[in-house]
This record gives structure tokens, sequence and C-alpha cells, in this order.
């Protein structure tokens, strides 16, 4: 039997040659990484360097754990070990408010259904070529400020959920 629509994930083992699946797309361990920083969100375009990942992880889920700072957000973006952007606008992350979270509330990048299913070297393949890191390893998240808080400065804490290929 053949199936009617077959997502990128199921390969046709029946075909000739069997087709592969990409190992990154195949799944894997499902592992996180935690960073935390006393956050002043006084000036837009501060950066927070929080979380270092690998290039081929694929991002599953953003937890904040802070207390109010009032009325800022955050863009959460890709950045070179060395500090400079990847990418930019919110490209990982846009907009995520500066009001009080939980472990428990996690938030995902907001992808399209195709794009969810992607690693970082994949997803931002053109701005990591336009920064001239094609060969790095891992990235840092790094949340920028996107707009100015009114509140104080408190301990922000992110947890970045992602897997790594098998």
């Amino acid at each position: 039997m053949t199936y009617s629509v077959m997502s990128s994930v199921v390969s046709d083992q029946q075909a000739t040659p069997v087709a592969k699946v990409n190992p990154i797309k195949k799944g894997g361990k499902k592992r996180a990484t935690y960073g935390y920083a006393t956050i002043v969100a006084t000036t837009v375009g501060q950066t927070n360097a929080l979380v270092r990942v690998p290039g081929r992880a694929r991002i599953d889920t953003f937890r904040a754990v802070n207390a109010s700072m009032g009325n800022g957000a955050l863009n959460f973006d890709i950045y070179r070990t060395d500090g400079t952007a990847v990418t930019s606008a919110g490209a990982l992350l846009a907009l995520l408010p500066l009001t009080a979270h939980t472990l428990n509330s996690g938030v995902d990048m907001g992808a399209t259904a195709a794009n969810a299913a992607s690693d970082l070297n994949t997803l931002f393949a053109t701005q990591i070529g336009t920064a001239g890191s094609t060969g790095d390893i891992e990235y840092d998240i790094v949340g920028v400020v996107a707009t100015v808080s009114t509140g104080t400065a408190v301990a922000f804490g992110l947890q970045v959920d992602y897997v790594l290929p098998e």
C-alpha cells in the first residue's frame, strides 16, 4: 500500500533505491539548556546572551522565568559565539512580553509547520552564510530589547528545549 501523502520524515522503503530520511529530521533526544541574567530593559537594541545551543538543534520551546518587568518586550535571535548577530528582528521568537513568566508557561517559536521541523543551520542557512558563520558549531540565543520596559531590573531566566538528531 502507498500513502496518499507522506511527510519528509516518513521514507519510501519500497522505492528503488530506498529513500532515506535526513537524520536531522528523523528525531532524536530532547534536551534543554538554561541561563539567566539580570536584565535592565531600558534601551532598545540592548543584547542579553542567555543560552548556547548547537547549530544542528531543532528548537522546540522557549520557557521564560521572571518576575514582571513592566511593559517591555524581547526579540530572540541567534548570534555567533563572538557576539556577532546572525539573525535579527526576532527571527527565533518575536516580542516576548516582559510580564511575569513561570517555567510551566512555554512559548513555541511561532515557526510555520514546515519550518518547525528544521534545525537552526537549515532554517537560517541564508543568514548564516551572510554572517560568514557557515562552519559554526554553536550559536548563542540572545534576547534583544524590542520595546523598552518601564519596570525595574529583574533576574530573567530562559530555558530552551531542543532536539538533537540521533
